[in-house]
Formats: structure tokens, sequence, C-alpha cells
């Protein structure tokens, strides 16, 4: 059922078209990079990693997390609508095989989602790091200035910090690449969950596709929204900031102020509403099908 499922995905014009606009964003970033510095003396063209759209300084990180939410419900987490749509009969031989068809289903759904973000964002790591040089040229004019020592360690915030730091400070000075690679692996991991929880909702749901794009949308820009309200109220009123604003754990050097602890709590959120949604899916979708 999993094989199934997985080449019916590979063969969805949804997926396909998730893959395409996720490299349209990562290969215009690579072309805009490439155009900002042709003609320019190499010793002062950007390090690789400043020019990867996963570098949350970058532009095309402004428009790739726009599109995130979309990137990761596109490729295959309503195709179950889809399929209750068009009347496809789905196999009820009986509960136990019916409920494994429904859990690769949502499996297939958060690896859809997985590669359409992680084999972007991985395919443009790998091309920077060839086409572009490895220096100490970054966007907060070099490593050895104050100001990239201060965003570093989070001594230039005007507020109270749980956690001042950049994540995982020493593996990035001993190696970027690395470090932007585990950032890959990171949104990987989140992309997947999301994928799985999307698809486990639409089996609690009726026809209605677009509905299913609007969860991750309103929580994203919700956090977004909420990081605002945080971030003045601590520097206002000296309280401490712990950043709610999903993207900015998915790529480097954004705003701080970063905590396992929220991390851990929206993952088990996630999972928590996956299993729920996909038991509650296969035990009332079972008996709609049985009749």
């Amino acid at each position: 059922m999993f094989r199934f499922q997985f080449r019916r995905m590979l063969r969805c014009r949804e997926f396909r078209a998730a893959v395409l606009l996720a490299m349209l964003v990562t290969c215009g970033n690579l072309l805009r990079g490439a155009w900002s510095s042709h003609g320019m003396d190499a010793s002062r063209i950007l390090s690789a990693g400043e020019w990867y759209t996963g570098n949350g300084l970058s532009l095309g990180w402004s428009v790739f997390s726009a599109l995130w939410p979309f990137l990761v419900v596109l490729p295959f987490a309503t195709s179950f609508i889809g399929e209750k749509k068009d009347q496809i009969v789905v196999p009820a031989v009986s509960r136990g095989s019916y409920g494994r068809f429904m859990v690769s289903k949502v499996v297939v759904a958060g690896l859809g989602s997985m590669m359409v973000i992680g084999g972007a964002l991985l395919a443009e790591l790998l091309v920077s790091y060839v086409i572009y040089p490895v220096n100490h040229n970054v966007q907060l004019t070099g490593y050895q200035s104050g100001n990239f020592i201060r965003h570093l360690l989070g001594t230039n915030q005007m507020y109270r910090s749980c956690n001042p730091e950049t994540p995982m400070i020493g593996f990035y000075i001993d190696s970027p690449f690395l470090f932007e690679l585990v950032y890959v692996i990171i949104n990987c991991g989140f992309a997947f969950l999301c994928g799985c929880t999307i698809s486990a909702l639409s089996l609690c749901m009726n026809n209605s596709r677009i509905a299913l794009f609007l969860p991750l949308y309103i929580i994203v820009y919700g956090s977004l929204k909420l990081r605002t309200i945080l971030w003045d109220k601590a520097i206002a009123a000296n309280s401490v900031f712990v950043n709610p604003y999903w993207m900015d754990y998915l790529a480097p050097f954004g705003i701080g102020s970063q905590s396992g602890v929220y991390v851990a709590i929206v993952c088990g959120i996630l999972a928590a509403v996956t299993v729920g949604c996909t038991t509650l899916g296969i035990r009332n979708g079972f008996r709609a099908v049985q009749g």
C-alpha cells in the first residue's frame, strides 16, 4: 500500500507543480546572486552560504518562507479529499487493511512535503558551494567585524532573550556548509510533520481542498503577528522574549530568542493532532465504506 501511494504521489500533478515552484524560487535566487556578483572582484563576492535561499537574511528566504506552507500542503496532503470527491473506491476488506491504506497515505503526504522542501534547498545549497567562493565575506560585513560577532552572540539585542546566541554557533564557525545542511534536515523534518498533520486532517473533512491550505497559513502568519506583539512587549516591559514565529526556527540568522521547549511543544501538538485525526478518520471512514 505504501508503494502504491508513493508511486501515485510521484505521478500526480500537484506534486510536480510543487517541485517546479520550489525549484523556480531557488533557481531564481541563484540567478539573482550570479547577476549581483557578475563583474565583481572575487575577493568581494559574498561567501556561498550567504547567497543560499536557506539563509534567513537572504531575499530568497523571504520568498521561500512565504510559500513554505503552500509547498507543504500541495504535493499530496489533499489527495484524500480529491479521491472522495471523485468517488474513488478505497479498499476495505477489513478495518486493518483500511487503516494501513490511510496511514500509508498520511506518511506519503509527509514524505512528499519533505521531498519538495528539502530537495529544493539541498540542490541549491550544493550548487551554491560549487559556484561561489567559501570565504569570510558575510552580509554583516565580515567575520572580524564587531557587528557580526554581536549578532552571533546576541549582545546587540534591545530585549531580554531566552537564548540570545545564534543556535549551534560553534558548528557554524567550524563548518558553515554542515551548519546549513543541518537546517535543511530541520526543514525536512518539520515539513514531513506538517504534511502528515494536514493529510490527517483531510481524513476528517468533507470536500474542501482549499480549506486544507488555511491551517498552516493561519498558524504561520499568526505566529508572525504574535512575534511582533511579544517583541514590542519585551522591549517596553523588559520581559523575556520567546520567539513564536515558526519560520525563524527553519533558517539561521533571523530573529533570535528561540526556545527548544517551544519547539518540543509545537511538534508534540502536531504529532498528537496527526495521530488523533488519523485514528478518527480511519474509524469513521471504515464505517462509511462498509455502509
